[in-house]
């Protein structure tokens, strides 16, 4: 073999080692830099604040990986994945509050977690002093709002809102059968087994004097002047029976003694009626002292109030205490209730449909019927031009809603939540946080990204609540969704680029959950109540809105309360930070090109 051909073999040999080596070694060295997850690979020392959160996810110390549904753009599908802080305990909710501090447009922000886009979200934190984050408090927020000035519709709960229908009510009449007066639990009152009566002037007979909360649970049958000092007084009271604050009883004056005030009244289970008369069957005649001890056996009888059997006004009882019971007036609340209507709109008449019931409307089994029998015309001929819908019965009052020009419950929800044209109005809070961005941030728009603000007013049971006009329970309020990162509706999906939800600034609210991802309350306190754009739910008659407390734990709020407001923003993908390591004393600093 020629000699030079055997040089040239060993010399190749030799080069393809060292090569080899080369690439050992320089892949060892990559792998030091660079985690793999999945089909991503990043650098361990990038600055991309996005890779910050990533980071800690990957070696699973303060933040995760979210695997719910998530859609963060209106116009773009998601290509990335979303990490977020989390805390297993306070311990580490301590370490990400020195972990997670970002300046940003002269303003200290928190990273709460990375959008499917490849940006990051910023809740709003506070002024920096000196290059620093300690903010606490009020200082954490902008100022305070209300979510919205109005609050008795479930539109209510609208970042933007339209149309609203309003609640209105019904509500039973209060009938004392007992005075109830408030006790002082330490007062050394003087008590009678007695009382006699003269020139203007009760006086005790048989007297103790003790404190009431020893006397309370064997005060039937003593009476007092309310005295530390006198057993003598111009008003005296009997003693029915009482609790440690409460006495309740007869309020004794101008020498009337006790068989003056303890009158009868008389029930009915049921009663007859001919040409406007009631009458009173199955009888059963008490005092008001005999109702003391027994007020719930009275629950759902009829009366006329005193001692008749008969009467142009009966009375329903509807609950019932131990010294009133609220009742409802035949000749005013005994309605038709139907599962549905026609409307005439020549005469512009509603009518209710053949599949009906005659009752007053908060009586026996009526809440049963309610739940598939909501529409009523208030009155017991079932025709209308006002109709009404009722969503919610709490005794004594029934809540409803009223509907015109044909309309059903379905279209004023959808007027009210999900048509085209529900964001017309801005609420209270979007108003101040607008001005307050257009004062202050309009200048960094171009690092921020076009991210979904969600204010989810999509029912969470829509089929079993009050307002499903097929089954709907009478006992079961309007709640909303929020339990995702991904938005039901168009209309709530709040975006610049979205013409249905539209935003003039790329600046919104945090949703909850967004706050249940840190999982630790400690990462949620200010010290202040603020506000979420998460609907919580319609009850009764005032809408609620999500709210963070001030020592962190969720909750809800009136919309029409004043709470903190702390804007989000989202930082382009792509963001990178100079210096800083991320704690409040040397927060992340957000590198802004000059203009």
């Amino acid at each position: 073999m020629d000699k030079h051909y055997k040089i040239s073999i060993s010399l190749f040999i030799v080069i393809l080692c060292i090569i080899t080596t080369l690439i050992s070694v320089g892949f060892s060295a990559l792998n030091k830099n660079l985690n793999i997850s999945g089909d991503v690979e990043y650098e361990y020392n990038s600055k991309l604040l996005y890779d910050v959160l990533r980071k800690e996810a990957n070696i699973g110390t303060y933040a995760k990986e979210y695997t719910g549904d998530h859609h963060d753009s209106f116009t773009e599908e998601p290509t990335k994945s979303v990490y977020h802080w989390y805390a297993a305990n306070d311990t580490d909710a301590n370490t990400i509050l020195d972990k997670w501090n970002v300046i940003f447009g002269g303003f200290c922000w928190q990273m709460i977690r990375t959008t499917d886009t490849g940006g990051v979200k910023l809740i709003y934190n506070g002024i920096p002093t000196d290059g620093t984050c300690n903010n606490t408090g009020t200082a954490q927020q902008i100022g305070t709002s209300r979510f919205n000035i109005n609050s008795s519709s479930p539109a209510d709960v609208g970042y933007m809102y339209n149309t609203r229908y309003v609640y209105n009510s019904k509500s039973s009449t209060l009938t004392i059968v007992l005075t109830n007066t408030s006790m002082t639990g330490s007062s050394n009152y003087y008590y009678g087994t007695g009382v006699t009566y003269s020139n203007g002037t009760y006086t005790l007979t048989g007297t103790t004097q003790d404190i009431w909360t020893n006397t309370y649970s064997s005060s039937s049958g003593l009476y007092t002047c309310k005295s530390t000092t006198d057993t003598t007084c111009a008003t005296v009271y009997y003693i029915a029976g009482g609790t440690s604050s409460y006495m309740y009883g007869f309020e004794m004056t101008n020498g009337n003694l006790l068989n003056y005030y303890n009158t009868n009244i008389t029930f009915g289970t049921s009663y007859t009626e001919s040409n406007g008369i009631y009458t009173l069957t199955n009888t059963t005649t008490i005092t008001k002292l005999d109702y003391y001890s027994n007020y719930s056996t009275y629950k759902n009888y009829y009366t006329c109030g005193d001692d008749s059997i008969n009467c142009t006004n009966l009375k329903c009882i509807q609950s019932t205490g131990n010294y009133y019971y609220n009742s409802l007036s035949s000749t005013s609340n005994n309605y038709i209730y139907a599962k549905g209507f026609t409307y005439n709109n020549v005469t512009d008449t509603y009518t209710l449909s053949s599949d009906r019931y005659e009752a007053w409307e908060l009586t026996g089994t009526d809440k049963t019927n309610l739940a598939t029998h909501h529409y009523t015309c208030l009155n017991d001929t079932g025709t209308c031009q006002t109709l009404s819908y009722v969503y919610y019965v709490s005794r004594p009052a029934i809540y409803y809603i009223n509907l015109t020009g044909g309309k059903s419950v379905e279209d004023a929800i959808d007027e009210m939540l999900y048509n085209d044209n529900v964001n017309t109005t801005n609420s209270d809070i979007k108003i101040s946080i607008d001005y307050w961005y257009q004062n202050n941030m309009t200048s960094y728009a171009s690092y921020l990204e076009d991210t979904i603000f969600c204010n989810d007013r999509s029912q969470s049971n829509a089929t079993t609540n009050g307002w499903n006009p097929d089954g709907g329970s009478v006992n079961t309020e309007m709640y909303f969704n929020y339990n995702s990162l991904s938005c039901t509706n168009d209309t709530d999906k709040f975006s610049v680029s979205n013409s249905k939800a539209k935003l003039t600034y790329p600046v919104g609210l945090a949703s909850r959950k967004e706050m249940i991802l840190l999982n630790n309350n400690n990462l949620r306190k200010t010290g202040q109540n603020y506000w979420l754009d998460s609907p919580s739910n319609f009850f009764n008659y005032v809408a609620y809105e999500e709210t963070i407390y001030s020592a962190g734990s969720r909750s809800t709020s009136f919309v029409y309360n004043s709470c903190g407001v702390r804007p989000v923003v989202s930082l382009k993908p792509g963001m990178e930070y100079v210096v800083g390591d991320g704690s409040k004393d040397y927060p992340y600093e957000v590198y802004i090109f000059p203009v």
